[in-house]
């Protein structure tokens, strides 16, 4: 029997962890500091004391709460103090926007070839494929043929590169993926493995006050996962089977996302109408996503669970009350935003790796997946768990 099914899930948490309310204050105090070099107030003066206390309020405004994440991952030390003269990245002595994007590239080439080393140690066996996923760092050679190259896998993997795409990147990959185990031009291609290095925490930028900015900096988290992608069914269980994928742009909605590469790193732009949009144009999106496995949207809605990406709880809150979700439907999408906050496109994996692995999801139980991303893009899928 033939079907596209995913496996193997294994993730890689990042060095290091910490509490969101103490990140917050991290990024509050950043902030100040990277404000008083830039227009030279004087350090620990009433006027820096008075910007400090406004950014703190503006974080706990618009910012992500520690109500839905707990603690947030990150592969820097920077976070855990504030050394400036001792950062990898925000050197804030130095300047007030940190690294330039030529350190922080290298910075995310490093991380990158760690999370290789840690999924493919010496002795792994040689997929026939690997899709490098990541919009956080890219580097030629790319950790992925680095790492075929090491164990001499010269002729026996080929490696793709899906990057850029952003949060929703996982479901493109698979759609590649599938392609490869099924086309007549790769031969006996049938397990296709995909990696996703996220490092979103390499681009923070302290002397950026925008909301949208802020809003970011208090969600994004690193993020490290792999998966298998093969066209029978493993021999071992529990597996999820891809049993349909869609992909949909939301008309005259390309101002409000983007993502681009500046001097300092990759800059975020998040328009406020984001969650309003996805809300207005999900019911139509989730209505071809049924068609296209024969079911009615409504069979999805009652009987599925949903696994969405959690660009913020309010993407999740304005879905669910859109198509008059339970709670139990959405709860491993707020588990992991809980636990690991949002690591870009591996999110959505960490969150089908949290229903693989959890006995409260059991035999045949349907997954519609979710994801947003630059477009405004909505991807999506159905999965089938497989105990």
């Amino acid at each position: 029997m033939s079907c596209i099914a995913l496996s193997n899930f294994k993730s890689k948490k990042p060095k290091y962890e910490l509490e969101q309310d103490k990140i917050l204050q991290w990024l509050a105090l950043a902030h100040t500091f990277a404000e008083a070099k830039t227009n030279k107030i004087t350090l620990f003066s009433e006027k820096f004391h008075a910007f400090r206390q406004e950014i703190q309020e503006k974080f706990l405004h618009v910012g992500c709460s520690s109500e839905h994440i707990n603690k947030r991952g990150f592969s820097l030390p920077d976070y855990l103090h504030n050394n400036w003269h001792e950062m990898e990245v925000f050197c804030l002595h130095e300047s007030s926007q940190g690294e330039n994007i030529q350190k922080r590239s290298k910075l995310f080439e490093k991380i990158a070839d760690e999370a290789f080393d840690f999924f493919y140690p010496t002795s792994s066996n040689p997929p026939d494929g690997m899709i490098h996923v990541s919009c956080t760092g890219y580097v030629a050679p790319s950790s992925a043929q680095k790492k075929a190259s090491s164990h001499k896998w010269l002729n026996a993997t080929h490696i793709t590169h899906a990057y850029h795409m952003g949060c929703y990147a996982s479901i493109p990959a698979i759609r590649i993926a599938s392609g490869y185990v099924y086309s007549p031009l790769s031969k006996e291609k049938n397990r296709i493995d995909i990696i996703h290095t996220e490092v979103s925490s390499i681009h923070t930028n302290p002397l950026i006050h925008a909301t949208d900015e802020l809003v970011a900096q208090s969600l994004f988290s690193d993020g490290f996962i792999k998966y298998s992608v093969s066209n029978i069914p493993p021999t071992h269980k529990p597996y999820l089977q891809v049993l349909s994928l869609h992909e949909s742009l939301i008309e005259n909605s390309s101002k409000y996302m983007s993502w681009n590469l500046t001097p300092w790193g990759f800059k975020i732009s998040l328009g406020k109408e984001i969650p309003v949009l996805i809300s207005k144009n999900i019911h139509l999106f989730l209505s071809e996503l049924s068609k296209s496995v024969n079911k009615k949207t409504s069979d999805l809605l009652e009987n599925a669970i949903f696994a969405i990406h959690p660009g913020g709880p309010k993407i999740i809150a304005q879905i669910q009350k859109q198509l008059n979700l339970q709670d139990s439907q959405l709860t491993a999408s707020r588990a992991i935003l809980k636990k690991r906050g949002n690591m870009s496109s591996a999110t959505l994996p960490h969150i089908w790796q949290e229903i693989l692995d959890s006995s409260d999801y059991p035999d045949q139980t349907l997954i519609v997946s979710l994801a947003f991303g630059p477009g405004l893009s909505i991807c999506g899928a159905v999965l089938k768990k497989e105990c």
